[in-house]
Protein backbone atom coordinates (compact mmCIF):
# COMPACT_ATOMS: atom_id res chain seq x y z
CA UNK A 1 0.00 0.00 0.00
CA UNK A 2 1.15 3.45 -1.60
CA UNK A 3 1.24 6.93 0.54
CA UNK A 4 -1.02 8.99 -1.13
CA UNK A 5 -1.75 11.82 1.10
CA UNK A 6 0.48 14.36 2.92
CA UNK A 7 -0.99 16.50 5.80
CA UNK A 8 1.05 18.66 7.36
CA UNK A 9 0.60 21.41 10.19
CA UNK A 10 1.81 24.80 10.37
CA UNK A 11 2.94 26.45 12.81
CA UNK A 12 6.35 25.48 13.56
CA UNK A 13 6.37 23.00 10.80
CA UNK A 14 6.25 24.65 7.69
CA UNK A 15 6.66 28.16 8.57
CA UNK A 16 8.47 29.64 11.78
CA UNK A 17 5.94 32.16 13.85
CA UNK A 18 6.59 30.81 17.62
CA UNK A 19 8.94 33.97 17.95
CA UNK A 20 6.16 35.95 16.96
CA UNK A 21 3.80 35.25 18.56
CA UNK A 22 5.10 35.04 21.74
CA UNK A 23 6.22 38.38 21.89
CA UNK A 24 2.86 39.13 20.58
CA UNK A 25 1.66 37.46 23.97
CA UNK A 26 4.06 38.59 26.35
CA UNK A 27 3.39 42.18 24.96
CA UNK A 28 -0.58 41.76 25.72
CA UNK A 29 -0.20 39.37 29.28
CA UNK A 30 2.20 42.33 30.61
CA UNK A 31 -0.75 44.66 29.79
CA UNK A 32 -2.56 43.11 32.25
CA UNK A 33 0.22 42.60 34.61
CA UNK A 34 0.32 38.68 33.90
CA UNK A 35 3.21 37.02 32.63
CA UNK A 36 4.34 33.08 30.92
CA UNK A 37 6.37 31.44 33.28
CA UNK A 38 9.06 28.53 31.89
CA UNK A 39 6.40 25.81 32.50
CA UNK A 40 3.79 27.86 30.81
CA UNK A 41 6.16 27.81 27.80
CA UNK A 42 6.81 23.97 27.61
CA UNK A 43 2.73 23.78 26.80
CA UNK A 44 2.09 26.76 24.83
CA UNK A 45 0.75 25.65 21.30
CA UNK A 46 -0.38 22.25 22.61
CA UNK A 47 -4.06 23.78 23.22
CA UNK A 48 -6.18 26.89 21.98
CA UNK A 49 -4.96 30.10 23.01
CA UNK A 50 -8.00 30.86 25.55
CA UNK A 51 -7.51 27.72 27.28
CA UNK A 52 -3.40 28.49 27.34
CA UNK A 53 -3.94 31.90 28.49
CA UNK A 54 -6.44 30.43 31.57
CA UNK A 55 -3.53 28.30 32.68
CA UNK A 56 -1.43 31.17 33.30
CA UNK A 57 -3.99 31.98 35.85
CA UNK A 58 -5.70 35.04 34.37
CA UNK A 59 -8.94 36.26 35.60
CA UNK A 60 -11.99 34.27 33.39
CA UNK A 61 -13.58 37.99 32.62
CA UNK A 62 -10.63 39.31 30.67
CA UNK A 63 -9.26 36.04 28.85
CA UNK A 64 -11.42 36.70 26.14
CA UNK A 65 -10.03 40.33 25.70
CA UNK A 66 -6.38 39.29 26.20
CA UNK A 67 -7.15 36.43 23.52
CA UNK A 68 -8.93 38.96 20.88
CA UNK A 69 -6.11 41.42 21.05
CA UNK A 70 -3.24 38.57 20.45
CA UNK A 71 -4.72 37.67 17.52
CA UNK A 72 -5.87 40.67 15.93
CA UNK A 73 -2.19 41.57 15.90
CA UNK A 74 -0.97 38.23 15.20
CA UNK A 75 -2.89 37.87 11.91
CA UNK A 76 -1.50 41.37 10.55
CA UNK A 77 1.87 39.94 10.92
CA UNK A 78 1.70 37.81 8.28
CA UNK A 79 3.66 38.82 5.91
CA UNK A 80 6.87 38.42 8.86
CA UNK A 81 6.36 34.62 8.84
CA UNK A 82 8.88 33.15 7.80
CA UNK A 83 9.90 29.44 6.11
CA UNK A 84 11.23 26.91 7.56
CA UNK A 85 14.47 25.81 6.34
CA UNK A 86 14.09 23.37 3.16
CA UNK A 87 10.13 23.96 3.05
CA UNK A 88 10.46 24.19 -0.84
CA UNK A 89 12.19 20.66 -0.49
CA UNK A 90 8.40 19.39 -0.07
CA UNK A 91 6.57 20.53 -3.58
CA UNK A 92 9.01 17.33 -5.14
CA UNK A 93 7.35 14.99 -3.28
CA UNK A 94 4.66 13.97 -5.80
CA UNK A 95 1.90 13.13 -3.41
CA UNK A 96 -1.10 14.96 -2.85
CA UNK A 97 -0.72 17.79 0.27
CA UNK A 98 -3.02 19.45 2.28
CA UNK A 99 -2.41 21.40 5.24
CA UNK A 100 -4.48 21.43 8.88
CA UNK A 101 -4.28 23.69 11.24
CA UNK A 102 -5.45 24.75 14.61
CA UNK A 103 -4.44 28.80 13.03
CA UNK A 104 -7.07 30.30 10.72
CA UNK A 105 -7.25 29.70 7.15
CA UNK A 106 -7.01 33.10 6.61
CA UNK A 107 -3.77 33.68 8.04
CA UNK A 108 -2.21 30.83 6.25
CA UNK A 109 -3.19 31.47 2.73
CA UNK A 110 -2.13 35.17 3.33
CA UNK A 111 0.92 33.88 4.61
CA UNK A 112 1.65 31.55 1.71
CA UNK A 113 0.95 33.65 -0.64
CA UNK A 114 3.12 36.21 0.69
CA UNK A 115 5.98 33.43 0.84
CA UNK A 116 5.39 32.19 -2.65
CA UNK A 117 4.50 29.11 -1.74
CA UNK A 118 1.31 27.32 -3.96
CA UNK A 119 2.21 23.74 -4.16
CA UNK A 120 -0.44 22.76 -1.51
CA UNK A 121 -3.78 20.83 -2.92
CA UNK A 122 -6.11 22.40 0.07
CA UNK A 123 -6.02 24.21 3.40
CA UNK A 124 -8.10 23.37 6.42
CA UNK A 125 -8.01 25.76 9.51
CA UNK A 126 -9.07 26.14 12.88
CA UNK A 127 -12.61 27.14 11.52
CA UNK A 128 -13.06 24.13 9.50
CA UNK A 129 -12.98 20.99 12.12
CA UNK A 130 -14.19 20.55 15.37
CA UNK A 131 -10.28 19.61 16.50
CA UNK A 132 -7.25 17.55 14.40
CA UNK A 133 -9.08 13.44 15.37
CA UNK A 134 -12.02 14.89 13.75
CA UNK A 135 -10.48 16.88 10.71
CA UNK A 136 -8.32 14.06 9.82
CA UNK A 137 -10.82 11.52 9.42
CA UNK A 138 -13.03 14.24 7.40
CA UNK A 139 -10.37 14.56 5.27
CA UNK A 140 -9.57 10.74 4.86
CA UNK A 141 -13.11 10.18 3.93
CA UNK A 142 -12.98 12.63 1.33
CA UNK A 143 -10.33 11.53 -0.39
CA UNK A 144 -11.76 7.65 0.22
CA UNK A 145 -8.13 6.90 2.08
CA UNK A 146 -7.13 4.21 4.18
CA UNK A 147 -5.15 5.46 7.03
CA UNK A 148 -2.06 3.76 5.99
CA UNK A 149 -1.89 5.55 2.76
CA UNK A 150 -1.46 8.72 5.18
CA UNK A 151 1.26 10.86 6.74
CA UNK A 152 0.71 13.63 8.94
CA UNK A 153 3.84 15.71 9.47
CA UNK A 154 3.58 17.89 12.73
CA UNK A 155 6.09 19.34 15.28
CA UNK A 156 4.00 18.57 18.45
CA UNK A 157 2.93 15.43 20.57
CA UNK A 158 -0.46 15.92 19.89
CA UNK A 159 -0.20 15.83 16.20
CA UNK A 160 1.65 12.25 16.76
CA UNK A 161 -1.85 11.42 19.16
CA UNK A 162 -3.88 12.29 16.66
CA UNK A 163 -2.14 10.17 14.06
CA UNK A 164 -2.11 6.67 16.41
CA UNK A 165 -6.04 8.30 17.13
CA UNK A 166 -6.68 7.57 12.79
CA UNK A 167 -4.13 5.04 12.48
CA UNK A 168 -2.02 6.86 9.85
CA UNK A 169 1.77 7.26 10.31
CA UNK A 170 3.64 10.40 12.02
CA UNK A 171 6.52 12.10 11.27
CA UNK A 172 7.98 15.00 13.69
CA UNK A 173 9.71 17.55 12.37
CA UNK A 174 12.27 18.81 15.71
CA UNK A 175 14.10 21.96 14.65
CA UNK A 176 14.60 25.90 15.51
CA UNK A 177 11.37 26.04 14.22
CA UNK A 178 9.33 23.97 15.86
CA UNK A 179 7.12 24.78 19.11
CA UNK A 180 7.41 20.61 20.68
CA UNK A 181 9.34 19.59 23.40
CA UNK A 182 12.05 17.16 22.43
CA UNK A 183 11.94 14.88 25.04
CA UNK A 184 7.94 15.09 24.99
CA UNK A 185 8.02 15.06 21.44
CA UNK A 186 10.43 11.10 21.92
CA UNK A 187 8.16 10.13 24.72
CA UNK A 188 5.02 10.21 22.39
CA UNK A 189 6.98 7.62 19.79
CA UNK A 190 6.54 9.24 16.58
CA UNK A 191 6.88 6.70 13.64
CA UNK A 192 9.55 9.15 12.25
CA UNK A 193 11.56 12.07 13.70
CA UNK A 194 13.70 14.31 11.52
CA UNK A 195 15.66 17.90 11.83
CA UNK A 196 14.98 18.86 7.92
CA UNK A 197 11.92 19.04 5.68
CA UNK A 198 14.01 17.54 3.12
CA UNK A 199 14.77 14.31 5.06
CA UNK A 200 10.48 14.04 4.09
CA UNK A 201 10.88 12.63 0.54
CA UNK A 202 13.39 9.61 1.87
CA UNK A 203 10.66 9.06 4.58
CA UNK A 204 7.97 9.05 2.22
CA UNK A 205 9.94 6.51 -0.46
CA UNK A 206 10.49 4.14 2.06
CA UNK A 207 6.42 3.94 3.17
CA UNK A 208 6.19 3.38 -0.77
CA UNK A 209 7.71 0.51 -0.71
Amino acid sequence: MSIKLLIFDFDGTLVDTRNLILKIVRTHLGKFNYALTKEALQKFGDTPLEKFIETIGVEKKIIKIISKLIKRDFFKEYNKVKACKNLDKIKKIKKRKIILSDNTKKFITDSLEHLKLNFFDDIYGADDFKNKTTGMKKIMRKYKLNPKEVVYIGDRVIGVRVSKDVGCFSVVVYNKCSWGNKKDLLEANPDFIINDLKKLKKIIHKLDK
